[in-house]
């Protein structure tokens, strides 16, 4: 089988210079025709079939990033098993999830011109290695134990690589090691090169393996490692091969796909009609470039990572469903907790694909897997239509056989997350369910996810809100911002009016991340409450902006603690491996509640790569947490909660008996307050308004508070009867009990090779009982000067009365976030701006830094400083002498972020 060649062929313009062989991006992308070949399409989308394309991946991302050259957006979180834990077949990538922090860019993204520059340029020794696989005897035949072809490959590179460098070694002994560059190319095969018996083994694979290889062999600092490959669209994609060795990737087939679709009937006419932005094949295939950039600068910037050439190799990710033959072969040093898929069953996979590209009976079209929106027939996805129909009828109707009939549907669903995997054992006989504590009181363990006003509409927000309050249960109001500049409405009168402050360092389904609203979605309302104007996309940054240590972290906590002493303070961490180093440290830094969210959260808005790659299980995360808490001693001090994918009793005994003490419910919230599940959130399209700002969508909300009662009363009540039948009387009493689970015995149809012992293991209990350590006071400051302020009469009187008061004090090192609490105590009575008195109170000793020209300088106003403390600074004085001339010499830094406010824009 010979197909015609599947690359587009590109004029290469360089410009090159010896020392530091830059290559220019100009006219690079030149058409090879104008008109689409249907021969060439035919190959290019056998070609997707091989490497794992799905029509989703082309439509929803790849065309989207060609047309509007960023990443695309989505909503709703991850809500399809495990790639070890689905029935279909999934690449390679699918088993990493990207690592975060709890831009210089060199350009990874090398399209086909540079990368025939580079194999032409003799001064890199350029080395191509191919990365096919011989299955000639078919499928029943080599099959029979494929890893054999993976492994016996890899060898063969291994032994091409020591090939290449072998010439090295003279050279060394000789020379000064930094001046010898050698560039090894991996592709994956060409479909013009190849045969039907001849597959990829994945890139990544290959990456992985030589880069150790090169590592183990003391020669990584020798060579650069290009790939050249079909099988690499996404920001996800290209983090992983860099982030195992690749300095650059070239996307041939992503690149054709963007070139097929600007050719296509279909875009040209959307754009003739005006109905999509007129852009050339350059233009699309430098969008598509652009978008990967944009996408990896995030991916770099949620670790802290500013230079591309730190995250190369750096392997800053964790794989959920490899093995540990895999993982030592090609992946060294990655933590894989769960082990997995042997090089067989990988093996297996990966054929999939190809078998299915060169079948008699390929369809015309790329097949829709399913994975990020659901369709019948597709990948399943655990909030799904007939899930949402059987929860609408059971809650609104009040009926208790209606919702047995959703606890069946839940029960017989495939296999969709880690503790499906796991059940329940006793060393009771079962008692009758009268002697469980009441639901009234299991409710109040209860919460419900972060969903701002604005994310959702304010008839779904104050439908949760009153349900909440009316159980006694917990209603996040999801509204946030920064607490330092007040953006997006975190005021004083915010934060003092709360009962419990959450600090979100992560979110489950975008990690590292900050909250996003697109401009759809704020509307004037909106935009009031945010303190913003209508139309402006509100994106928080991530929370190292702030954020950059433990403690950083053990500051703002204490901050709120000082604006709001009677509010509990919550850290909000996403499961990953290391979450218990951090969450120690939260409790050690006073806050009273830890969060734990798993990667299958729901959002209003995020980037798909984040969604679906980025996170780990809650099981995993909060498993780690708890026994880390416990062994360090400090389980009592602090709650732990744990949220992502709740959506029955059966989650919340599940949580419990793994350490968790309050259980928070996201998406299946809305769901029971009338959510389709849609998964349009982020254009503001709701049909049924729980997630639209649009009044005439907004109209037909459909929900009550009712409803969320009865599911939550619903859920209390199974938890009573799974207790009952353990024999255990009341929550407290299995909290922790990882000794009451066992493995379930169910076959998976990837692997048997899962290690659930992490999960299973125990390392003792808490010395309080889960409902002491809830009950117990709010972690305090200790004494602060600001209760010495507030308990001085004439402060007092000046807030009580507005009047105006002039107060000196002295200050120390030791006294922090010093009036935070004075402007609690008045924004609690007064609002933000309804105080009509004035406090003036002077610290006896003020300092000033960061001025112009490195000059710094103390203000000495009441003459305390000794004469060897004055700086003695003749210019020091001609300035404060004459500050109103010298006032508007001063230059203000404002950050990319805020260039546009007001305050920056003032003259």
């Amino acid at each position: 089988m010979s197909p015609p060649n599947l690359r587009p062929q590109r004029i290469p313009k360089r410009k090159m210079t010896r020392k530091t062989r830059i290559l220019s991006d100009e006219d690079l992308y030149v058409e090879r025709v104008q008109d689409s070949d249907p021969g060439l399409q035919k190959v290019a989308l056998q070609g997707m079939r091989a490497f794992g394309y799905s029509s989703e991946d082309v439509q929803m991302v790849i065309e989207t990033m060609a047309s509007q050259g960023k990443e695309p957006t989505f909503c709703m979180g991850d809500d399809i098993p495990l790639a070890i834990l689905s029935q279909r077949p999934h690449m390679l990538y699918d088993y990493f999830k990207q690592r975060f922090a709890q831009v210089i860019l060199s350009s990874p993204v090398v399209n086909e011109g540079e990368l025939e520059s580079l194999l032409n340029d003799a001064q890199l020794k350029p080395h191509v290695l191919p990365t096919f696989f011989d299955i000639h005897k078919g499928v029943d035949g080599s099959l029979e134990k494929p890893c054999i072809g993976f492994v016996k490959l890899l060898m063969m590179l291994f032994k091409m690589v020591a090939n290449c460098l072998f010439c090295l070694t003279d050279l060394m002994s000789c020379i000064n090691v930094k001046d010898v560059v050698v560039i090894l190319e991996l592709f994956s095969l060409n479909m013009h090169q190849g045969e039907a018996t001849r597959p990829a083994i994945p890139i990544l694979l290959a990456v992985g393996a030589v880069h150790q290889h090169l590592i183990q062999n003391g020669l990584r600092m020798s060579a650069s490692i290009i790939v050249d490959t079909a099988q690499c669209f996404s920001t996800h994609q290209f983090a992983c091969l860099i982030g195992y060795g690749a300095s650059g990737v070239c996307p041939y087939l992503a690149l054709e796909t963007c070139r097929q679709w600007r050719l296509s009937n279909k875009t040209v006419n959307l754009m003739r009609n005006g109905k999509m932005p007129t852009v050339t094949i350059e233009q699309a295939q430098k969008n598509f470039c652009k978008a990967v950039r944009a996408g990896l600068l995030k991916i770099l910037s949620k670790m802290g990572i500013s230079l591309l050439s730190s995250y190369c190799g750096a392997q800053i990710f964790e794989i959920y469903g490899l093995g540990k033959g895999v993982v030592d072969l090609a992946f060294c040093g990655s933590i894989s907790s769960i082990g997995g898929l042997t090089f067989d069953e990988l093996a297996r996979e990966t054929l999939s694909f190809w078998v299915k590209a060169f079948s008699e009976d390929t369809a015309k079209r790329l097949e829709n897997f399913g994975f990020i929106q659901f369709r019948p027939g597709g990948e399943y996805h655990g909030n799904n239509p007939e899930m949402s129909k059987l929860l609408h009828k059971a809650v609104r109707q009040k009926n208790e056989s209606a919702f047995s009939v959703y606890q069946q549907h839940l029960a017989n669903r495939p296999v969709n997350v880690l503790r499906d995997l796991i059940e329940f054992k006793s060393d009771r006989a079962p008692i009758p369910v009268g002697k469980v504590e009441p639901a009234v009181s299991i409710v109040q363990r209860f919460c419900t996810g972060g969903m701002s006003l604005g994310a959702i509409s304010r008839e779904t927000h104050e439908a949760i809100a009153i349900a909440m309050n009316r159980i006694g249960g917990k209603s996040n109001s999801g509204e946030g911002g920064e607490v330092a500049s007040g953006r997006f409405g975190v005021t004083p009168t915010f934060l003092v009016n709360a009962d419990q402050l959450e600090i979100k360092i992560a979110q489950g389904t975008k990690p590292g991340e900050g909250g996003q609203l697109p401009g759809k979605k704020v509307s004037a309302y909106i935009a009031r409450l945010r303190n913003s104007k209508p139309g402006v996309p509100l994106i928080s940054p991530p929370p190292h902006h702030d954020i950059y240590s433990i403690e950083d972290l053990a500051q703002l906590i204490y901050d709120l603690h000082q604006v709001n002493p009677k509010a509990k303070v919550s850290v909000k961490l996403v499961a990953e491996a290391g979450i218990g180093t951090v969450a120690s440290g939260v409790a050690k830094g006073n806050a009273d509640v830890v969060q734990i969210s798993g990667h299958d959260g729901g959002t209003s808005a995020s980037p798909i790569s984040s969604i679906k790659h980025a996170g780990g299980p809650w099981e995993l995360g909060l498993t780690e947490t708890h026994q880390t808490l416990i062994e360090n001693g400090l389980r009592k001090r602090v709650i732990l909660r744990v949220d992502g994918g709740f959506k029955s009793g059966v989650d919340v005994l599940m949580a419990a008996t793994m350490g968790a003490d309050e259980y928070g419910f996201g998406s299946v919230a809305m769901i029971a307050t009338g959510c389709v599940m849609a998964r349009i959130c982020h254009t503001n399209n709701c049909p049924v308004g729980v997630a639209s700002q649009r009044e005439e969508l907004r109209a037909r909300f459909p929900g009550v508070p009712g409803d969320l009662v009865n599911f939550f009363l619903y859920v209390a009540e199974e938890v009573r009867g799974m207790l009952a039948q353990l024999g255990y009387e009341k929550l407290d009493d299995i909290i922790g009990r990882t000794d009451l689970f066992r493995p379930r015995d169910i076959s998976l149809v990837k692997t048997q090779h899962l290690d659930l012992g992490y999960i299973l293991s125990n390392v003792g209990l808490p010395k309080w009982t889960s409902t002491m350590i809830r009950n117990q006071d709010v972690h305090t400051n200790g004494p602060v000067l600001d209760d010495i302020l507030l308990a001085d009469p004439e402060i007092s009187e000046a807030i009580e009365n507005e009047k105006m008061v002039h107060k000196t004090i002295k200050i120390y090192n030791v006294d922090r976030a010093v009036c935070g609490r004075i402007a609690g105590v008045v924004a609690k009575k007064y609002g933000d701006t309804g105080f009509a008195g004035q406090l003036n109170i002077t610290v006896a000793r003020n300092v000033a830094a960061g001025m112009t020209g490195g000059l710094a300088y103390f203000l000495d106003e009441d003459d305390s400083f000794i004469p060897k403390e004055k700086t003695g600074s003749g210019k020091g004085s001609v300035i404060l002498k004459e500050w109103d001339k010298y006032l508007p010499l001063f230059w203000q830094l404002v950050p990319p972020s805020e260039e546009d406010t007001p305050e920056a824009c003032a003259d």
